[in-house]
Formats: C-alpha cells, structure tokens, sequence
C-alpha cells in the first residue's frame, strides 16, 4: 500500500474542482417595535368581525325560532290526533250505550238468564221524612229520634 490517500487532487486532476462561494449579506439586526398595521385595516377587520358577530347571532336566532314553530307543529298534530280519538271513541260509547240500553235486548236478555216479569207489581209508600230541623234550620237528631218512634 502506499501513503498516498486514494483520492487526491493529482489523481483526478482532468476534472476541475468547485469551491461553494459563500457571501455574508449584513442584516439590520432586530427591530425593537413591531411594525404597525395601517389603521384603515384594523377598522375594516373590526367591521368585518362585527357582521360576522351579528349575522351568526341573527342565524342563531332563526334556527332556534324555526326549531319552536316546528316543535310546536309536532305537538299540534299530536293533539289534533287525540282528540279525533277521543272523539271517535266518544262516538263508538254512545252507539254502545244505546244498543245496551235497548228495552228489548235487555228482555232477550233476561229471558237467557232465566228471568220473567213479574206477576204483581207493589208500590211502597213512605210516611213524610223523619229527619227534623230545629229553629235555626240545622238537622236535629232528637226531633228526628221522636218522628221514628212516633211512627
């Protein structure tokens, strides 16, 4: 081996060699205030979140209110529903009571169970009413005590 590096500049000589150029460009160093934007931008920045404040608030608005009407029209046809039921059930319970209250169906009826109309009908008559009343118009349970045994 030999002592000589195995790329040397003799070696490869027929090709040219490139050194990078390096410049230094001096810059101004750090600025100590910050640079202020014109103040035709900021107002223009504050309007515009200002309409962005007010039309979001306006949307929220709508959403909430078209939320309630629709909310509201679900319960309204809910309601109409239970009434149309109700009415409808109401009806089916008059027709029903008719039909049970009918004189002739509850003689059919009687007759099935083995019921027959009376031979003798009798009334009962009851004497005037017991209970009494004092002066003052209040009950009075001695009068009324005297009226029974009076009978």
């Amino acid at each position: 081996m030999s002592a000589q590096p195995a790329y040397s500049r003799s070696r490869y000589s027929a090709q040219p060699s490139y050194a990078p150029s390096i410049t230094v460009v001096r810059g101004k160093g750090k600025s100590s205030a910050p640079q202020a934007l014109p103040s035709a931008m900021v107002q223009a920045a504050i309007v515009a979140v200002a309409v962005f404040v007010v039309l979001a608030a306006i949307g929220f608005c709508r959403v909430t209110l078209t939320s309630a009407s629709a909310n509201a029209a679900i319960q309204a046809k809910s309601l109409d529903s239970q009434i149309y039921e109700a009415r409808t059930s109401g009806a089916d319970l008059e027709v029903l009571q008719s039909s049970l209250s009918n004189p002739s169906r509850i003689r059919i009826q009687a007759a099935a169970l083995g019921m027959v109309e009376p031979e003798v009908v009798t009334s009962i008559n009851l004497a005037g009413d017991i209970v009494t009343v004092d002066e003052q118009g209040a009950l009075s349970l001695s009068g009324s005590a005297q009226a029974l045994l009076a009978l």
